[in-house]
């Protein structure tokens, strides 16, 4: 209740937000996904449907499938975060982002400008440009004007209060304050999802430890694949364990009958204890990615997760 006005937030078993009404007139109905990700919204204004690719929302059509908006991201980035174009009426307007992937201006093909804004500390944004509409704030919001509120896909960000209508899904995973937003520091911060805050130094860093340890990890099953075969063809042709066993292993590559063989008779522990004598064919797996593993698992949700991998919104990739 504020100055007389009753607002109504409905939830739904999820905690998702379906429904705001006040003073009995509903202004938003909303519904969701199996993954999470707002599908539609009927407002005063009519129905719209949002559509996602792996970058994250790339369009908004109306009730009769017409197209309103469709938007572009920066390839490999993060999910629904800084944006390269919108799309409107069959024109096309590009993204000028801050270090955050705010949006800041939009610029017509033409090189004129059609959207600007300036921003207070925590969100909150006073418009200097409106010839296009334009509803992408902080990184992974969507400015709904029928509620003033931001979605967030995991929460809705209230920008003039600088945090979030619920408490945090993670509870005190995410912090000891369930409803802040970035710890409290949104020059630094972003939180892309109302889930999971992103420190920007380590995004980029944690990304590529995250495709580092992808490509680590394929190296380690063709290692760890070799050594077992390798191990099997070296019991095969009678050179167990004698003085330059692994050299003639790596000269005489096993068959692919061979390698069979390993599974039809089960060596593999025996291949492990090879492997364990000769560390230098399972380096790929060496213990300095362990750190690294640890942070590119932590914050691979900030970029949707390594490639081949489920992401937070999306289903696995090919």
């Amino acid at each position: 209740t504020q100055t007389g006005t009753v607002t109504e937030y409905r939830y739904n078993v999820a905690g998702r937000l379906v429904e705001v009404v006040r003073d009995g007139t509903i202004l938003g109905t909303y519904t969701y996904d199996p993954f999470g990700r707002r599908v539609r919204k009927e407002t005063a204004d009519g129905i719209r449907y949002f559509v996602y690719a792996e970058e994250g929302l790339v369009a908004e059509v109306d009730g009769q499938g017409v197209g309103i908006r469709s938007y572009g991201f920066q390839p490999d980035g993060q999910w629904t975060t800084d944006p390269v174009f919108l799309k409107a009426e069959g024109d096309y307007a590009f993204y000028q982002n801050d270090h955050l992937g705010t949006p800041q201006k939009l610029f017509s093909s033409q090189g004129m400008e059609v959207w600007g804004a300036y921003y207070r500390g925590f969100g909150k944004e006073l418009v200097t440009k409106n010839l296009t509409s334009n509803p992408l704030r902080f990184p992974g919001q969507y400015k709904d004007e029928e509620i003033g509120y931001n979605y967030n896909y995991n929460r809705f960000y209230i920008e003039n209060a600088g945090y979030y209508n619920r408490p945090d899904p993670l509870g005190l995973t995410g912090g000891i304050n369930f409803y802040s937003y970035a710890f409290q520091n949104p020059n630094m911060h972003i939180d892309p999802e109302g889930l999971i805050v992103c420190t920007l130094q380590k995004v980029a860093a944690a990304w590529e430890c995250g495709e580092r340890l992808e490509e680590a990890s394929e190296k380690a099953r063709q290692y760890l694949w070799w050594c077992e075969a390798a191990w099997w063809h070296c019991r095969y042709k009678g050179y167990i364990y004698p003085d330059g066993a692994e050299e003639i292993c790596k000269n005489n590559p096993p068959s692919e009958e061979e390698c069979e063989k390993l599974e039809d008779f089960g060596w593999a522990s025996h291949a492990r204890a090879y492997c364990a004598n000769h560390p230098e064919v399972i380096e790929p797996i060496s213990s300095s990615l362990d750190d690294c593993m640890k942070e590119a698992i932590k914050l691979a949700f900030c970029r949707g997760g390594p490639k081949g991998t489920p992401s937070p919104r999306v289903p696995p990739g090919p």
